[in-house]
This record gives structure tokens, C-alpha cells and sequence, in this order.
């Protein structure tokens, strides 16, 4: 994204809306765990490539977290 970070993006709008959902997803192929976890520990995250059903599974157990 232009200008911002996935992590800030989240960190501005949680400003506004505290409980929102977010979810992150990289195609960057040498995201190590320690990548993962800076991210941010309470934002899940999902690796590219992955299928509709994985997805589907993560946006689902996102929301009802």
C-alpha cells in the first residue's frame, strides 16, 4: 500500500473501531515466523498461496474471535 503498512492501516483504524477484525496475508515467500509475529500477535495470518477453503476457514475463525 501506498504510504502505509498492513499493521499501521490496523493500527489507525483501531483507533476508531477497537474490536475491528483484520486479517493479514503476504505472497512474500521467505516471511519467516519471526516476520509473522512482528506483525502483530493478535492479527492472524495467512501465506499466499493458499485455497478458497483455507480462507474461508481463517476469515471464519477471525470473525469469531
Amino acid at each position: 500500500m501506498p504510504r502505509m503498512n498492513g499493521l499501521d492501516f490496523v493500527a489507525r483504524i483501531r483507533k476508531i473501531w477497537p474490536d475491528v477484525k483484520a486479517l493479514f496475508m503476504s505472497g512474500y515467500v521467505n516471511l519467516g515466523n519471526d516476520d509473522k509475529r512482528e506483525l502483530a500477535s493478535d492479527i492472524p495470518f495467512i501465506q499466499k498461496p493458499f485455497n478458497l477453503t483455507n480462507l474461508a476457514h481463517m476469515v471464519r475463525d477471525t470473525l469469531d474471535s
